[in-house]
């Protein structure tokens, strides 16, 4: 392999020393280009890839760490040696922390130093990359991870456990702010009838369009969850009694535009009913009553015949 060398060094004399050091040693192959000025330093590296810049850091248009940074960004692959007539740690510490991967002090050092920097920085590069690839892969896990935690893995939606942690974070912040939380349960009617008629892998597809279905009727601001089996919650802050019925309405009516064929029902398609509760949270109220008044609604909805929206809303206490 031959190493591809960017030089960005204002001092000729000092370019020149660099270079006889590296032709002292070599033991390897490498190609060198030198510029004097960061904004030739940055047409080189726009044009050609290099493995090594070997960076001054006190250039005509630029100093210190906003040189070293600029070429970091604009040579992302490069390993970065920085070169300094300053023989101060704390500088070539600081360089260090914010992306070189060596540094070498003008007039201390030979050609056997330079050829190890070349080698520990370009083999320091690697290991940073290696590290930036793993860190990104465990956070992808990671991120899958909590999706399998909180997603029900048929429907796609929020899960059970999900939605019991949301609707309490959300009851906290309604009851904070003094605005109203509706809930709605949906339930498909005749499910069992369905599953046992159809089979449970028809029944599985049916849930996943209707979870699709719910979840594209409803605001970014709704929290959509599949309950239990066939039954479905929904969540909708700060939403007056009108809009909640109008919501409710329209995810009635999108799952039986759905078409799917139900034999055992009235309309001979599969059809949802709707449970519809709202209050506005209190200190001293409950939060299980929402969920009650909801489930109660949604047993009335399903004496009634079923497709159709039922509500049971407690009054509002003073």
């Amino acid at each position: 392999m031959t190493w591809t060398i960017l030089l960005v060094e204002d001092d000729i004399e000092d370019a020149l020393i660099l270079t006889n050091m590296m032709r002292e040693a070599p033991f390897h192959s490498w190609k060198m280009t030198h510029v004097s000025r960061l904004d030739h330093a940055l047409i080189e590296l726009g044009q050609s890839n290099y493995n090594i810049v070997i960076l001054d850091l006190s250039l005509p248009d630029s100093v210190q760490s906003g040189t070293l940074q600029t070429i970091e960004f604009a040579a992302p692959q490069a390993a970065i040696i920085v070169m300094t007539g300053l023989d101060d740690d704390q500088v070539a510490d600081e360089m260090i922390a914010i992306g070189a991967q060596d540094y070498l002090i003008k007039g201390q050092t030979n050609s056997h130093l330079v050829m190890r920097s070349m080698r520990y920085a370009i083999e320091r590069k690697r290991l940073q990359f290696e590290l930036s690839a793993t860190a990104a892969e465990l956070e992808r896990a990671n991120q899958q991870l909590q999706a399998m935690v909180i997603i029900d893995p048929l429907t796609k939606v929020h899960n059970r456990p999900s939605f019991e942690s949301h609707y309490a974070l959300t009851w906290s912040r309604a009851r904070d702010t003094e605005l109203s939380l509706t809930l709605l349960l949906i339930d498909l009617d005749g499910f069992r009838s369905y599953n046992e008629k159809f089979g449970f892998l028809l029944g599985d597809l049916c849930l996943q369009r209707i979870a699709a279905t719910l979840r594209h009727h409803l605001r970014p601001s709704d929290f959509l969850a599949r309950y239990q089996g066939g039954e479905f919650a929904v969540l909708l802050p700060d939403t007056s009694n009108d809009v909640a019925h109008a919501i409710a309405e329209s995810l009635r009516k999108a799952v039986e535009q759905l078409q799917i064929v139900h034999t055992s029902t009235s309309t001979q398609l599969l059809t949802v009913s709707i449970g519809l509760a709202s209050l506005i949270p209190q200190a001293n109220r409950d939060p299980h009553e929402l969920l009650a008044h909801a489930d109660h609604a949604l047993f009335l909805a399903k004496a009634a015949g079923g497709n159709q929206v039922a509500e049971d809303t407690p009054p509002n206490q003073a």
